[in-house]
């Protein structure tokens, strides 16, 4: 009988950790979409390519492309605003900002096309 209550209770702790630890699939939210001209994407790595609207959210790890004839400008939760021309693509390879705060870091990769970066409140 103790054996069986051990067992039990080991998987319910296993369950309880497994249910409150965090996955890496769950997407993180770093800013929004404020305009857009024409055509736009979004896709990161696991994630199916998703056309972008304006308000839409972008993710963090996301790769922004823009179509032709098109242009894009985004603004992230710290008031960095990314703009890019047509055919444009960059990468928000990180991005970390407390609400509130000026430290934090923003690296991203510009993969072609012409872009303006408009620094917001992390230094």
């Amino acid at each position: 009988m103790i054996t069986f209550v051990r067992h039990a209770l080991a998987a319910t702790v296993m369950a309880a950790a497994l249910a409150s630890a965090p996955t890496a699939a769950v997407a993180r939210d770093i800013g929004k979409v404020a305009e857009l001209q024409g055509s736009a994407t979004a896709a990161r790595s696991g994630a199916r390519m998703r056309d972008l609207a304006q308000a839409d959210p972008v993710f963090f790890k996301d790769i922004l492309r823009t179509g032709a004839s098109s242009r894009l400008s985004a603004e992230l939760d710290d008031g960095t605003r990314i703009t890019l021309g047509d055919e444009a693509s960059l990468g928000v390879d990180d991005f970390v900002y407390k609400s509130g705060g000026a430290r934090g870091r923003l690296v991203a990769r510009v993969r072609g096309g012409p872009f303006l970066l408009t620094g917001g409140r992390i230094e």
